[in-house]
């Protein structure tokens, strides 16, 4: 009796250790783009908490003091 064999992917060039094994191989780590993750982050950090720092440690403006207008508002008779 023929013995029934799982065709090989074509999409696959190299198929793993045995036709119709579940092993998948582990994927490497992208270091490149974790690397450059991680310093557009810190270098974001740094930049905002320079702008907070600008805008929150400088001196207020001189403002001069406004006069108050009292407004008497009456019904018509």
């Amino acid at each position: 009796m023929a013995r029934y064999q799982i065709p090989q992917d074509p999409r696959r060039p190299n198929p793993g250790p045995a036709a119709g094994a579940d092993v998948q191989p582990k994927a490497p780590i992208p270091w490149r783009w974790l690397g450059l993750g991680v310093l557009v982050t810190i270098i974001g950090i740094a930049a905002s908490i320079g702008l907070l720092n600008a805008f929150l440690v400088r001196e207020p403006l001189p403002v001069t003091p406004i006069n108050p207008t009292v407004l008497v508002l009456t019904a018509p008779a």
